[in-house]
């Protein structure tokens, strides 16, 4: 076997070595990704699983209470990422609210459309 055939060799040699290493690189990096999309995925439906029960308690006729916790609850939740339905059901609630709803509920959703400027 010649030098040169040698040399050729040990450059396949080196290359295959370094090809493994990218490809476990790689693998590595694709299933922190998965990872991260799968917790993004199950944060996004538990967060949804809560707006859901929290329009419920806002939407039916409940103690004063349970409406303003949902209220400040829902506020938190998605307040930040969609200030726009916030402030709408706010407003909703201060516009309509029920027969013996008390100013409590109305002060919550005037502050919560207070704190969102521009809405």
């Amino acid at each position: 076997m010649s030098n040169d055939e040698q040399n050729v060799r040990d450059i396949w040699g080196k290359l295959e070595i370094i090809g493994k290493l990218i490809s476990g690189v790689l693998l590595a990096l694709i299933t922190i990704l998965i990872g991260i999309g799968v917790n993004r995925v199950d944060e996004s439906l538990r967060k949804g699983a809560l707006v859901q029960s929290l329009i419920s308690d806002l939407t039916q006729d409940k103690e004063r209470f349970r409406r303003d916790v949902a209220l400040l609850a829902l506020d938190r939740t998605i307040g930040d990422d969609d200030p726009e339905i916030v402030v709408d059901i706010a407003w909703q609630i201060l516009v309509n609210k029920p027969p013996g709803f008390n100013n409590a509920a109305g002060d919550i959703a005037f502050n919560i459309i207070g704190k969102r400027p521009g809405f």
